[in-house]
């Protein structure tokens, strides 16, 4: 038995009835149930923190080939580099990789009758698989003629937020 237990135990019954015992029984609940709600908090956090992650994956990707740039903090429109079959076919092979995706990203600004929303354009190729999570309004991007599509794809968030509906 622990010698520490044993002594609060054996105080605790000595005194029963006093004040001081209420206090430790006080002191007791108190301390279980701060315990409990830093337990409840810290799940709360794993959960957002495993949700956040995995929203900004589901965007951006896991890992990310761009040229060297003098300024790293450029990422919002990095240099453009060339497909290389090779490296491709090399990332291709390596465990866990899921996809690989060539886009092309710009920053704008997209204006509705009343709203304004900075967002990034992503240009995809027709294959693109997008995260489960995502939903969108409107219809997909018809890739059936050769040239360059106009279409834009927003999601129900940013179309809601500007009060946007297919076709405006």
């Amino acid at each position: 038995m622990n010698l520490s237990f044993f002594i609060a135990r054996r105080y605790l019954l000595k005194q029963k009835g006093a004040f001081s015992s209420f206090i430790i029984r006080l002191c007791i609940l108190a301390t279980a149930l701060s315990v409990a709600v830093m337990l409840v908090a810290v799940a709360f956090m794993t959960g957002f923190k495993y949700e956040i992650r995995e929203k900004l994956f589901s965007f951006w990707g896991h890992v990310h080939i761009t040229q060297k740039n003098a300024n790293p903090y450029s990422i919002i429109t990095p240099d453009p580099i060339k497909i290389d079959t090779a490296l491709e076919r090399q990332i291709r092979h390596l465990p866990h990789v899921v996809q690989i995706e060539a886009y092309a990203m710009r920053p704008g600004i997209l204006h509705s009758a009343d709203m304004m929303e900075g967002i990034q354009l992503k240009g995809i190729r027709e294959g693109y698989h997008f995260a489960k999570g995502i939903t969108f309004t409107g219809k997909g991007i018809d890739y059936s003629d050769t040239a360059y599509s106009k279409q834009i794809l927003l999601s129900e968030k940013t179309a809601g937020r500007l009060n946007v509906k297919q076709g405006d």
